[in-house]
């Protein structure tokens, strides 16, 4: 983190004061704080995430209570035609799964994700996550006391390591740009609770 971000950004007394949290109360809520900060530290943690998500796995357990409930969370991506033709693919070939590489910020508002993406150009994909049930590695940073700075955003965070299964891909008339809708890959509590336990022993 302290690589990441400079003593001299508007953040740093903030970033500093959630990563010194985290190291001496072990409190994963700290990250999650330090993660939505706009610094330097969240652009690079979309280059190299793993670290960062092993922290939030070994502590997942204690924030059980923001797990996910279901529902569906949006996310716009810039992609290109080939990775266009490339869901189009798996969306003829049923059963293709998609595996979350990165730490992914969502929102449970189409509303929000709609407001950053009106002057987008075409190759602007319009992503709907649909959880059919639970999902304990999609976070829900606003449950009780919001953990997001930017808590009007409705931020679902999905872990990497969460699967989906591409269900559609087709070009919207009205806008010309694409949405891709993928579903959930449920995983059941006891499963998840006893690979957490494993990462834990690690």
């Amino acid at each position: 983190m302290k690589k990441s971000i400079p003593s001299n950004h508007i953040e740093w007394k903030r970033a500093n004061k959630f990563f010194e949290n985290y190291q001496n109360k072990h409190d994963v809520s700290q990250l999650l704080r330090l993660y939505t900060l706009e610094t330097p530290f969240y652009d690079a943690l979309q280059q190299n995430s793993d670290s960062f998500a092993f922290k939030l796995y070994s502590h997942l357990l204690s924030l059980g209570d923001r797990a996910f409930q279901g529902g569906k969370t949006y996310r716009s991506f810039e992609m290109t035609f080939d990775c266009i033709y490339d869901y189009e693919w798996a969306n003829k070939n049923k059963g293709r799964i998609v595996e979350v590489k990165t730490l992914l910020s969502t929102s449970a508002s189409q509303t929000i994700v709609d407001t950053y993406t009106k002057h987008a150009n075409r190759s602007t994909v319009m992503c709907i996550f649909n959880f059919p049930q639970i999902c304990y590695t999609a976070i829900d940073l606003n449950v009780n006391k919001s953990l997001s700075t930017y808590a009007f955003e409705k931020e679902i965070l999905i872990l990497p390591g969460t699967l989906f299964e591409v269900i559609d891909i087709a070009e919207d008339r009205s806008t010309g740009r694409y949405v891709l809708r993928l579903e959930n890959i449920s995983v059941s509590q006891e499963i998840f609770k006893k690979a957490l336990i494993d990462i834990q022993n690690l």
